[in-house]
């Protein structure tokens, strides 16, 4: 049997042009509807789940 070599990359393995900002954006915009769609079937108390959870991750962010 022949002994074949791995190779040991560090990720990420698919390299592409686009930029973390612009990859968070598409997240964003994919979210949107299903955030509206919280709001609505569940009303005040869903947009402050919303607005919490972003104030909570983007405070965690900074520090």
């Amino acid at each position: 049997m022949e002994n074949k070599m791995i190779t040991v990359a560090s990720s990420p393995h698919i390299k592409s042009n686009l930029r973390a900002n612009k990859i968070m954006l598409d997240v964003i915009i994919a979210l949107l509807p299903v955030a509206a769609f919280g709001i609505y079937f569940n009303g005040i108390e869903g947009l402050f789940l919303i607005l919490t959870t972003v104030i909570a991750t983007t405070g965690s962010e900074v520090i």
